[in-house]
């Protein structure tokens, strides 16, 4: 009697968990399977007309029963989708990665004593809340000065090279090979710069510094045309799905994520407007749950660039 009542109580708990359960979508196709076939979609947006373009090549590709209309009460979809938050999430795009680089670091690694961060001035809010956090933190704002010489003072290179210039003089014949030698205070560096700083000083920090783990938000890449051209930045760690990469296309990598987004907006106001409660979404930036209370939130998880991936 009693390994009846243990298997009863088991297989209702399992009932439950069933009915309990998210589910999970990852192609639109999979959202029309749990949509109203009959229902339209009315949607009146206030938007940048690049913006607009994004909207209706999304109802195009997909057949999408979305319905365009004028009327008062619109809703107002930010001109940078990047970095200003879009109607339903609760962050920007920019947010969500800040977010989950921070987290993912402060989970791997001692911040003050093994953190090197680069940056530009648009990031200097975000360094100053990590300085109030870790005081001790070491962070480098870029210059416009010779940008290898500002690689090499940041890794420590330029006191290296002076100490030499100081031994050589003391005995000039003595032929000694100079090899420089980076600090030893730190494993990893982080990257807040944008594609063209990027561009100028990633290759002096790889070509100095090996075997260092690297840390960047999607911005570094946002200029690229050709995906092959990603691969400049083999072994870094962006908060980017690698599904973004899997379908070319002959655009900026910016204009990708910003469609992406739009696609983004567009499921979560399918479903809420289908008047589903809750689903799980996988989309090609993130997975994220929609539901009929609260706003969204991405937790973009960290992939390292490959080229078996792209």
């Amino acid at each position: 009697m009693r390994y009846i009542t243990l298997t009863l109580i088991l297989n209702i708990f399992l009932i439950s968990c069933s009915s309990n359960a998210i589910r999970e979508i990852t192609t639109f196709d999979e959202l029309l399977d749990i949509s109203d076939s009959e229902k339209k979609h009315y949607l009146n947006v206030n938007t940048s007309e690049k913006n607009k373009e994004y909207i209706v090549e999304y109802i195009l590709e997909n057949d999408a029963d979305i319905v365009l209309y004028s009327d008062i009460n619109k809703t107002e979809i930010p001109n940078d989708l990047l970095t200003e938050i879009i109607p339903g999430f609760c962050n920007s795009f920019d947010k969500f990665q800040e977010i989950s680089l921070v987290n993912s670091i402060e989970q791997n690694i001692d911040v003050e004593n093994e953190l090197i961060i680069v940056f530009n001035k648009n990031n200097s809010e975000l360094i100053n809340r990590l300085k109030d956090k870790y005081p001790k933190i070491k962070s480098y704002q870029i210059s416009n000065n010779d940008k290898e010489e500002f690689v090499k003072s940041v890794l420590g290179i330029t006191n290296s090279e002076r100490r030499f210039k100081l031994i050589d003089r003391l005995d000039p014949s003595n032929n000694i090979q100079h090899y420089p030698r980076i600090r030893k205070d730190f494993s990893s560096i982080l990257f807040l710069i944008n594609s063209e700083e990027a561009q100028k000083l990633i290759p002096y920090f790889r070509n100095y510094a090996v075997n260092i783990n690297y840390y960047s938000k999607a911005d570094i890449l946002y200029d690229k045309y050709e995906y092959k051209k990603i691969l400049d930045y083999e072994d870094i760690s962006i908060p980017v799905n690698p599904k973004l990469f899997q379908s070319p296309e002959n655009e900026a990598f910016k204009i990708v994520i910003e469609k992406e987004l739009i696609s983004d907006f567009l499921v979560s106001f399918q479903v809420l407007d289908n008047g589903i409660n809750k689903i799980q979404y996988n989309s090609k930036i993130s997975k994220f749950t929609i539901e009929n209370s609260g706003c969204i939130n991405r937790n973009p998880q960290l992939w390292k660039i490959k080229e078996n991936i792209i």
